[in-house]
């Protein structure tokens, strides 16, 4: 019941922003949207700085503050920004999308899962199948954004489970942010106690490295 009351309230809020002048959280010009054209611009990752791990934007601002509203403040109507970004991401050919769970708690307090979101956009715009369920997160922990590398770790240690009826011999992975990996290595380890052989991973954001955020840095 919260979940349907949050995601009442978000399409509440976007209503509201369409009739409401508000500010812009890039530049906190005036605006009608939370995003003015002229901060719309996608931090995108290059092929060349891809790596092992896929993501398609940088996690910097003013995309840092927009997913921490969608995050932590259940703002799913701004999820609407990233869906022409989303869809124009390729997807190897036939293999499954698996998001990465939420826990029944954190469902129902946000309303939504957001890598499922993703997930299902990457779906739609490569036409691979989506398995939503396969698997689940059986306990509630801490954010992960709280914590250090080795907390990371520990915190996310045996939670997940594979619940698929089906069990894919190749997969991808979906998720949010990748910041250390912790959380895809944890998804990484049910599915293959499950039979899983291969798993690519596929992130909206990564956290830039150092060295990126000096060479970019003014």
């Amino acid at each position: 019941m919260a979940g349907i009351l949050n995601l009442a309230l978000t399409g509440l809020d976007f209503a509201l922003a369409e009739f409401f002048r508000t500010r812009c959280l890039g530049c906190s010009a005036v605006a009608t949207q939370a995003i003015c054209p002229k901060c719309r611009v996608y931090p995108q990752i290059p092929d060349s700085l891809q790596g092992v791990h896929p993501a398609a934007l940088w996690f910097e601002e003013p995309w840092r503050t927009v997913w921490h509203r969608i995050k932590f403040e259940a703002h799913g109507e701004l999820l609407r920004y990233f869906t022409p970004v989303i869809r124009n991401c390729p997807m190897p050919t036939g293999i499954p999308l698996i998001p990465v769970p939420l826990h029944a708690s954190a469902f129902w307090k946000r309303g939504f899962n957001q890598s499922e979101w993703i997930a299902r956009e990457l779906s739609r715009g490569s036409k691979v199948p989506l398995l939503g369920d396969a698997l689940v997160k059986k306990r509630h922990t801490a954010a992960q954004s709280t914590l250090s590398r080795n907390e990371r770790e520990a915190n996310l240690r045996g939670c997940f489970k594979w619940l698929g009826k089906k069990v894919p011999k190749e997969i991808v992975l979906v998720d949010d942010v990748f910041t250390t990996g912790s959380t895809l290595a944890a998804c990484s380890a049910a599915a293959q106690s499950a039979g899983v052989e291969k798993i690519h991973t596929w992130t909206l954001f990564r956290v830039a490295s150092a060295s990126h955020q000096a060479a970019t840095s003014p």
